[in-house]
């Protein structure tokens, strides 16, 4: 049992269950460059039974990312499985995909982030097809005192001041709509995910943020 708390209230979070049909089906997705959203070729998949399946829980099934970054795993029992994604010099990324027999369900992209050096930090959101925009949203201190703010409007810089970038601004659904930062000061730092197409609500877009 868990709740979110919001302006000094309780709020009781809202859980998505999906009917899953009997008989086998299958999942179909894509790899991609959180920085970029380039395709990643050659990513190492293993699929693993339930919602976020520790990396300690049996692997069904492996498949390696074509050279467009694509893969497709077939014949799961109807289900929810997790798809974690694998290569060098990337940080591993799941997802969890339900399964209903007889389908073939398109996953949300993987979204893959580069390594980071010690100290640095990155900030990735994605979201399903709905809305086509969510905005990342960055405020921290500068070192005169002052606060920054970055989002689409102003992306930044890793190499100068504040030191953190919007990497990548996605308007087309699912994202990545990543922000790195490459050094911090001393103070707090804020992340907001705004959604900038305003329809759909929020709660029904399916956005996650990995840091």
């Amino acid at each position: 049992t868990f709740a979110l708390t919001a302006a000094g209230a309780t709020v009781p979070p809202v859980i998505f269950l999906t009917l899953t049909n009997a008989g086998t089906g299958g999942i179909t997705g894509i790899v991609k460059d959180a920085i970029n959203n380039t395709t990643l070729a050659g990513a190492t998949l293993d699929i693993r039974f339930g919602i976020n399946a520790p990396l300690t829980s049996a692997i069904i099934a492996t498949k390696i990312s074509s050279a467009t970054g694509t893969y497709t795993f077939t014949a799961l029992a109807a289900g929810t499985y997790t798809v974690t994604a694998s290569k060098a010099g990337f940080v591993n990324s799941s997802i969890t995909v339900t399964v209903s027999g007889g389908v073939t369900t398109t996953a949300n992209p993987i979204l893959m982030s580069p390594v980071l050096a010690a100290g640095q930090t990155r900030i990735v959101l994605s979201w399903g097809a709905t809305p086509s925009d969510l905005d990342s949203h960055l405020t921290g201190p500068l070192a005169n005192g002052g606060l920054f703010h970055i989002f689409f409007g102003n992306s930044g810089s890793t190499a100068a001041s504040p030191f953190s970038q919007l990497n990548i601004d996605v308007t087309s659904g699912f994202g990545p709509e990543t922000i790195t930062i490459s050094q911090t000061t001393p103070g707090t730092y804020r992340y907001f995910a705004h959604n900038f197409s305003a329809s759909p609500a929020l709660t029904a877009s399916s956005a996650v943020v990995q840091v």
